[in-house]
């Protein structure tokens, strides 16, 4: 009986650290953004970021669309390096005038 209390302790003690976990997840990703087909490949720090949306508005301007996306890299500064300073993508972008995807 002192091993099945053991067992169920750590199960309820796990199961206090994922919900705490959960919630800071959920804390930090707020209320999110809808996205669509390769627009979801842009992690939500990166498609929320002012340097990311101003781009992506130039292209939407122009009835360009991305049809997917890879992140290369990103860099943090700040206190805790909790402001996203700078970022790489590797996207594909399908070009309206072109007709054609482009990929960088």
């Amino acid at each position: 009986m002192g091993r099945d209390m053991t067992d169920l302790t750590v199960f309820f003690i796990f199961l206090e650290v994922l919900q705490r976990s959960l919630r800071a997840a959920l804390d930090m990703i707020g209320t999110g953004s809808l996205r669509v087909d390769g627009e979801r490949d842009i992690p939500l720090l990166i498609w929320n970021s002012p340097m990311f949306q101003s781009w992506y508005e130039t292209q939407r301007r122009v009835d360009n669309r991305i049809e997917g996306a890879g992140q290369l890299w990103q860099s943090h500064q700040g206190p805790g390096k909790k402001h996203l300073f700078a970022f790489a993508l590797g996207v594909d972008v399908h070009v309206a005038s072109e007709g054609r995807n482009k990929k960088n």
